[in-house]
């Protein structure tokens, strides 16, 4: 695991760049927060833990083949968006699959405006097996 110390590093300001959606679509990638995301089979690109909780995440950590990268407590509120952080950012890349690969269990939502309904959307489709979500133009990323 990579340790990163200055938030002058080139990465760590990459990843704060991925907090705005000009560079996430320019980058074709996203940042995902929380240990949930550790239990998909989803490999990512990066994993960012923050110090304090490396030992509690330590076996899942060790499944992907990915860049891992600790940092420090004021770095990691930098990158995060959340107030009380569960330590850990991923870094996805997007996903533009061809329509005919996508399943029968599908959710295509159009111009959803808020985040917080977006996500509460997501995590029902994944508590009902819909594995593949279209967002339309317009909606947030």
């Amino acid at each position: 695991m990579e340790i990163i110390e200055s938030k002058e590093n080139k990465l760590i300001k990459f990843l704060k760049k991925l907090k705005q959606k000009k560079y996430r679509d320019a980058e074709g990638q996203f940042l995902a927060e929380g240990h949930k995301f550790l239990d998909y089979d989803t490999v990512p690109e990066i994993i960012i833990v923050r110090e304090d909780v490396k030992d509690l995440y330590i076996e899942k950590l060790d499944r992907f083949e990915c860049k891992k990268i600790l940092v420090n407590e004021k770095i990691f509120q930098e990158l995060s968006s959340q107030e009380n952080s569960q330590g850990i950012i991923i870094v996805y890349s997007k996903k533009n699959n061809d329509l005919n690969s996508l399943s029968n269990n599908l959710v295509i939502l159009d111009d959803v405006a808020d985040p917080g309904n977006l996500g509460t959307i997501i995590r029902l489709c994944d508590a009902t097996n819909f594995k593949d979500i279209i967002l339309t133009k317009g909606t947030v990323d």
